[in-house]
């Protein structure tokens, strides 16, 4: 299992030598297309991340441990709806579950290829009216 934060998303990141990288991205976080760029990046940090966990040379000296063949990405909030744009753009992603995560890009029409679960509250426009609800 690896956890995975993202360098310039959050408040700050330090290095192992002692650089300190602060949060770039809270400048634009009431851009228009905000989610859609995090979710494009954060999909582009994960194939970097499954480069390096299982990659011809990984740079974990445990990835022996490792199956690629069971790979499997989950995520809430943002994190979740970075899941299936993970799973379009990298087959090594076997299985996916996004909690609580808004979609901010579609999931293609032929839906994806390998089990992807959505777990989350039903988004209500008044207490008792759920979207969707008749």
């Amino acid at each position: 299992m690896a956890g995975v934060d993202h360098t310039y998303e959050n408040f700050a990141t330090t290095f192992p030598d002692g650089r300190v990288a602060t949060c770039a991205a809270c400048a634009n976080v009431n851009d228009a297309d905000f989610g859609q760029r995090v979710i494009r990046s954060r999909a582009i940090d994960m194939r970097f991340v499954l480069d390096q966990l299982t990659g011809p040379r990984p740079v974990w000296k445990g990835s022996a441990l490792s199956d690629p063949a069971r790979i499997a990405m989950a995520g809430q909030s943002i994190g979740g709806a970075a899941v299936p744009e993970t799973m379009v753009q990298d087959a090594r992603v076997h299985a996916g579950i996004n909690l609580d995560g808004s979609l901010f890009l579609p999931i293609p029409d032929s839906g994806l290829a390998r089990p992807f679960m959505l777990m989350g509250a039903p988004r209500t426009t008044a207490p008792g009216n759920a979207i969707g609800n008749a």
